[in-house]
């Protein structure tokens, strides 16, 4: 018995024909087109399918939907590339706001034979989105095809649950534990697990369910610095709570393991010894120093003190009760810590490898490019390599400053060449990396 071989056609690439698509549309539908009708199909006409079919998906129109998917069966529409965001279909059905209406959509694709592995620019399927979102019912559908790995990474390491951590979805975090997700994996970025991201965003309860389910609290990043710290520097008051309480309870289960000691010889444990370092240390080693423009310095008096703790109690009181509050490992932590110039140099060094930035690398040379008019349209031209000069030279004051100028090359790249354009697309792309960078290494936050 032969068995009938299916076709699937390219949305591009098809060769021309004169036949019109308004034969095969009335009345607002569709009437059932043949498989040789659809090979006889311009490029401009199924691009003008796929265009109505992007349409009824973004304005959550299920039986338009599932009418031309009905229509077109034999083109390959749900697995069909978008050019700008290298995404398929999915991506828009589980982005739209209506849950049961996108849920049902997912699945019509899923039957149409949707890849729900297919992964964007950044490395991320549709698992990404939905765990970033939070909708719960999309999850437990992908979930239930037995198709998806939760514990696919993207480009930059990190899993749906980093997504989830970060954007406080505990509901899907329970369900990724649930389904086995992997909670200590750490990311490319800074080898940061997905605590680090709960704890920074103040999530108490996300962080709790987390080390309950074994991930480690005294995990230390690339700059050797734990998720305790993070919540420290942007005072999530109840995290830290949390993390002070699993670490006391910690210290006493090794007490309890070693007899009551800490050292099985008897020796105070080194945080004790230092807080006994610090105890023992005068108390005028704590003093505030004012810096005057000149670079002069002198201690400030018990006035000028006083106004200071008006002015910003959370650093006096750090000041007041050193002793309790400091240790060797905030010191050395505070020591390492991250000013933006240091991310921004990150961020634009991963921008910088991004595909096609190399013609951004240097400002835009009009007789290799065969150009004249460049600089009479761009009048605020901008190139990576000149921002990386500013920043290697300290010429930002700010990091809006930095901002405003990486933003200025893209919007550089659309006046001249538009959006439509090769160039163009790349343009966006990297625009796009540079803003998902943004959140990733929290460098908005100095915005």
């Amino acid at each position: 018995m032969k068995m009938r071989q299916v076709k699937f056609l390219s949305i591009v690439g098809v060769s021309e024909n004169s036949q019109n698509i308004q034969q095969h549309q009335q009345n607002n539908g569709y009437d059932m087109v043949s498989e040789q009708q659809q090979q006889k199909l311009t490029s401009e006409q199924l691009q003008s399918i796929y265009d109505d079919y992007k349409i009824a998906l973004k304005n959550q129109d299920f039986e338009k939907t599932k009418l031309i998917l009905n229509q077109y069966r034999e083109i390959d529409l749900v697995n069909k590339i978008d050019p700008s965001q290298r995404q398929i279909s999915t991506y828009i059905a589980v982005q739209g706001p209506d849950d049961y209406i996108a849920l049902q959509t997912l699945e019509l694709l899923f039957d149409f034979g949707a890849n729900l592995n297919y992964k964007d620019q950044l490395g991320q399927s549709i698992l990404f989105y939905i765990c970033r979102d939070g909708r719960l019912r999309l999850l437990d559908f992908i979930l239930s095809t037995n198709t998806v790995n939760v514990n696919d990474q993207d480009r930059y390491g990190q899993t749906p649950l980093f997504y989830a951590a970060r954007d406080n979805r505990y509901e899907i975090v329970i369900r990724l534990i649930q389904y086995g997700i992997d909670i200590n994996m750490v990311d490319k970025l800074s080898s940061q697990t997905a605590l680090f991201y709960a704890a920074n965003g103040g999530h108490v309860e996300i962080c709790k369910v987390l080390i309950e389910n074994g991930c480690n609290p005294g995990h230390v990043d690339s700059s050797k610095k734990n998720a305790l710290f993070f919540a420290r520097k942007y005072n999530r008051k109840e995290v830290i709570d949390l993390f002070n309480n699993c670490f006391n309870k910690n210290k006493d289960d090794m007490s309890k393991n070693s007899g009551g000691n800490d050292n099985s010889k008897g020796e105070a444990p080194r945080s004790q010894l230092q807080k006994k370092k610090f105890k023992d240390l005068p108390k005028q080693s704590y003093k505030l120093i004012f810096t005057d423009n000149q670079g002069n310095q002198r201690e400030l008096n018990s006035i000028e003190f006083q106004k200071f703790q008006l002015e910003y109690p959370e650093v006096a009181n750090l000041i007041v009760n050193a002793d309790e509050l400091i240790d060797d490992t905030i010191i050395n932590q505070i020591k390492d810590d991250d000013t933006w110039e240091k991310i921004a140099k990150k961020v634009l060094g991963i921008i910088w490898k991004s595909k096609g930035a190399h013609l951004f690398h240097q400002p835009v040379d009009q007789k290799k490019y065969g150009i004249s008019d460049y600089y009479e349209i761009v009048t605020k031209p901008i190139d990576f390599g000149t921002i990386k000069n500013k920043l290697n030279s300290n010429v930002y004051s700010c990091c809006q400053e930095f901002y405003d100028d990486v933003m200025q090359v893209f919007e550089n790249c659309i006046l001249y060449n538009g959006e439509t354009s090769e160039v163009g697309q790349i343009g966006q792309n990297i625009k796009l990396e540079f803003e998902n960078q943004l959140e990733l290494t929290l460098l908005k936050k100095y915005l």
